[in-house]
């Protein structure tokens, strides 16, 4: 499989990761501080997996927090991740890759941002980020908190 960033491995979505805000999370102080990622699967030959990024600013570079197989999914078709014990005052910028068994890696999906404020998590912008993404679409990714969608 060859890979150009017009051709990203990734159906992901775009990850436009549409926020939706149902409700605030908010939590009992000692409860860890999670959300879970989800995204579109990707249906391409030879996916091995995802790779799970994450930046505090929209400047930096991503670093990876989890390359995230295939057989460790729980549905493969509805691909999705929790983070825990973020930690407070922070804003966190995710990001998805897909790679495939020959070790070819997609682009950054577009980014979601998070910030955590006590023990809220709250959408944020991810406007001025660049992470190259896959094309087109939109749509079909979000994050959740314990309390429900952003």
């Amino acid at each position: 499989m060859v890979h150009t960033k017009s051709t990203a491995l990734i159906s992901l979505c775009s990850l436009l990761l549409l926020f939706y805000l149902l409700f605030p999370f908010s939590a009992p102080a000692s409860l860890p501080r999670e959300i879970t990622i989800a995204w579109d699967s990707n249906n391409e030959d030879g996916l091995a997996g995802y790779g799970i990024y994450v930046r505090n600013t929209p400047d930096e570079p991503f670093r990876l927090l989890d390359d995230l197989y295939l057989d460790e999914l729980e549905d493969p078709d509805n691909p999705m991740i929790t983070l825990t014990q973020l930690e407070d005052g922070s804003t966190y910028y995710f990001a998805v890759t897909a790679f495939d068994n020959d070790g070819h890696e997609s682009n950054y999906s577009r980014p979601v941002c998070a910030r955590v404020i006590g023990t809220s998590i709250s959408p944020c912008s991810s406007q001025g980020s660049s992470g190259g993404g896959g094309g087109g679409g939109g749509g079909g990714c979000f994050i959740t908190t314990a309390g429900g969608k952003l």
